[in-house]
């Protein structure tokens, strides 16, 4: 049986910030699970889960409101980071 918890997944998208340029603070596809877990813009946020292939793989999905590493938003919706 597999077990994992939420904090297990969200390390597994924060540790994309390896992938993100600091210097200049741009929408990546590598970075986009990363960028939204600093975004400061969201208030809301939904996690789901599913379990397939006979119990031997977990999807974890995170919904979050409002979204804010858009294209049009991401400049003022992330934080500076030090990186």
């Amino acid at each position: 049986m597999i077990i994992i918890i939420g904090s297990q997944a969200t390390h597994a998208w924060y540790d994309e910030i390896k992938y993100y340029n600091c210097n200049q603070s741009t929408f990546s596809t590598k970075t986009g699970q990363f960028t939204q877990v600093v975004c400061k813009n969201s208030q809301r946020l939904g996690f789901g889960f599913a379990i397939g292939n006979g119990g031997r793989s977990v999807f974890i999905v995170a919904q979050y409101a409002p979204p804010g590493n858009v294209q049009d938003a991401f400049r003022s919706n992330i934080f500076p980071l030090n990186c």
